[in-house]
């Protein structure tokens, strides 16, 4: 795997730093060296999440020698700190990849655009949907489907399938995991899109496809849901996935805090 430093700057303690912190538990694609938080720094990032050390440091700045940064928050809107700008250039100067899940497209930005093709590297928009999006066509999958709702935001949804992804393999069962959202993708899915990206009326339509795609070599599939279908700004994301993948089973995940 590829080493990284997540970016989570005063958030690392919060539910805003649910990137970093699904990163840290079940990353496959990138393995995280360091967090970068100078409101922790000093201390373990397994102990700060779960009371268990990991050996994976919190600092106040990323260091020289790793390769990519990727930027471990998800705040309302998805939109990228004003002070965290300097952050980005200074990674992007010391030859750095950055991933970034926000809504905030730093692909987009003339900035960072620039700066990236005089130092070569890459920016990775994971939200960025992809192109020739349609809609859905009412295919149903012939293996069982699981899609994990909640009742709110950042309630687990995503954990609780991946946990399920992992207790189906240590059962020997071939368990696929798409992802809804910017987090499963830098995991690492087997097919993810970050469905509030996706024009409303093509959402079920992607989510429809990956479960079709993945369920070809899949005993079984696990779907992350995405916000709750009571939520207000984000039920209409919740249904969209609920009707692409038309689920055999649904798990509701619920904070009782």
């Amino acid at each position: 795997m590829e080493k990284a430093s997540v970016l989570v700057r005063g958030f690392f303690s919060t539910s805003r730093g649910k990137t970093a912190h699904g990163l840290i538990r079940h990353g496959k694609k990138y393995r995280i060296v360091e967090v970068v938080d100078e409101t922790l720094e000093g201390k373990d990032a397994g102990e700060v999440m779960d009371g268990k050390w990991l050996g994976i440091p919190i600092v106040a700045d990323f260091s020289k020698d790793v390769g990519t940064l990727i930027i471990g928050v998800a705040p309302p809107g998805g939109r990228l700190p004003k002070e965290w700008r300097k952050d980005v250039i200074d990674a992007i100067k010391n030859r750095m990849n950055i991933v970034s899940g926000l809504h905030d497209f730093l692909s987009d930005d003339p900035e960072f655009s620039e700066l990236a093709k005089r130092y070569n590297v890459k920016l990775w928009d994971v939200r960025k949907p992809p192109k020739n999006l349609s809609i859905a066509k009412g295919f149903k999958s012939e293996k069982p489907v699981v899609l994990v709702l909640g009742t709110d935001s950042s309630v687990g949804k995503r954990t609780t399938a991946l946990e399920l992804v992992k207790s189906a393999e240590k059962n020997r069962i071939n368990a696929g995991f798409i992802a809804t959202g910017q987090t499963g993708i830098m995991i690492g899915a087997d097919a993810g899109i970050a469905v509030d990206a996706v024009p409303s009326d093509f959402v079920s339509g992607v989510v429809e496809k990956m479960v079709m795609d993945v369920s070809k070599n899949k005993e079984i599939v696990f779907v992350e849901g995405q916000g709750a279908v009571s939520h207000p700004a984000y039920g209409p994301v919740a249904l969209g996935i609920l009707y692409g993948a038309k689920p055999d089973y649904v798990i509701m995940v619920h904070d009782p805090a």
